[in-house]
């Protein structure tokens, strides 16, 4: 099928408003709603048109073998931009994946409410794709993942199904949790179109203090002791280098007052004394930016092995002669790296080997891609949600 053919059916399924630019693939799709979603999906399946999600001009595919976009209809979620309900009486709200977390923001914050969409990307990141690609920043260590928000979930499969997991309650405990297989499956099991939430009462006032760091032995000293402190903080984070371990904190005036009179025995683990941020604001936007020309990778190790595991690879990035910076959950053991120059090859399996010699569960992820998949009609896809249903009984 060539170019324009495609471009006309994408029209005549979406009007002419859903039909753009392809930004290398044959057309870019703009789908109005869920239904047209569904509907376009099943259309390029029963077209054999593979069906692109994300961005960029190639994909990487479940196996690491690239396929380019040239024959394909690029699906673009950004009409699908509505509030399907909010009851901040119930902490609950409906959202559609093309809304970008500044939106969300800024509606939850006139019932002084919030929902922690603290990724990469900032305001402009979309929901679908943190969705897709379980993406997490800081806050993080307060609130937990957006998988362990999330109480409803609506795709399309393979087929062009609309389908449904969970609901609008938070107590819901009916059925497979389709959350969790959806969230972070990176769009290979159908197309997220919109999401339920348990939302949260904004913080009335926060606070961010920082510690230079002597060497990874104070990381891990402060480490521990933030973590038997009594009280629960928004936000601990390593970055480096220089090696600086960050604290936020939150509440009232009271609540904040106490953790200010206790930084000075927190500062005997870190070997220096706190220093307050003056702009939070500007400070955490610009912690999440990732530095220019950088390879990115995530590590995931467990909690107690995350600092041994930086420590590790950075010995690894010295010895190779290559720049390694890195920023993340202290307290988790998750972070994301830039090193510069990039890895391949034997080199690259070496640097992931060097994190499992710390701990056979510590994972290096390459974080340099776009999020994308693509829905070819092969049936691959609709046949691994067949084996899905079966196991568990559906």
């Amino acid at each position: 099928m060539t170019q324009d053919a495609i471009a006309a059916g994408v029209e005549a399924l979406l009007g002419k408003g859903g039909v753009g630019e392809g930004a290398g693939a044959a057309c870019r799709a703009l789908p109005a709603d869920a239904e047209q979603t569904a509907a376009l999906v099943a259309w390029a399946r029963a077209a054999r048109l593979p069906l692109a999600v994300g961005h960029g001009a190639t994909i990487a595919l479940a196996m690491g073998s690239e396929r380019t976009l040239s024959g394909a209809v690029r699906l673009d979620l950004a009409r699908l931009a509505r509030v399907r309900f909010y009851e901040p009486q119930d902490l609950t709200i409906g959202l559609e994946a093309g809304l970008t977390a500044g939106a969300i923001a800024a509606e939850l914050a006139r019932a002084q409410q919030c929902l922690p969409l603290d990724v990469a990307g900032g305001d402009a990141a979309r929901l679908g794709a943190i969705l897709a690609a379980h993406r997490s920043g800081p806050l993080r260590h307060y609130y937990g993942t957006v998988r362990d928000f999330t109480i409803g979930i609506e795709f399309v499969t393979a087929a062009g199904k609309l389908t449904h997991g969970g609901g609008r309650v938070v107590k819901n405990v009916a059925g497979y949790d389709l959350m969790r297989l959806m969230i972070g499956a990176q769009g290979t099991l159908g197309v997220i179109t919109a999401a339920n939430f348990k939302v949260f009462p904004r913080p009335a006032e926060t606070e961010t203090w920082g510690w230079g760091l002597a060497g990874w032995e104070q990381a891990e000293a402060l480490r521990g002791a933030l973590l038997r402190h009594p009280g629960r903080p928004l936000a601990l984070e390593l970055c480096g280098p220089p090696l600086r371990a960050y604290l936020r904190f939150g509440g009232g005036a009271g609540a904040r007052a106490r953790w200010r009179r206790e930084l000075a025995a927190l500062s005997r683990h870190a070997g220096s004394e706190a220093e307050a941020v003056a702009d939070e604001g500007a400070f955490w936007r610009e912690y999440g930016a990732a530095a220019s020309g950088a390879q990115r990778w995530r590590l995931v190790a467990p909690a107690g092995r995350g600092v041994a595991a930086l420590r590790a690879l950075e010995g690894f990035a010295a010895a190779q002669g290559r720049a390694l910076r890195w920023r993340g959950r202290l307290g988790l053991g998750v972070f994301e790296l830039e090193l510069a120059p990039e890895l391949e090859g034997r080199p690259a399996l070496d640097w992931r080997e060097a994190a499992r010699r710390v701990h056979p569960e510590a994972r290096l992820m390459r974080d340099d891609e776009p999020i994308e998949t693509v829905l070819d009609g092969s049936g691959a896809d609709l046949a691994l949600m067949r084996k899905l249903r079966a196991a568990v009984g559906a």
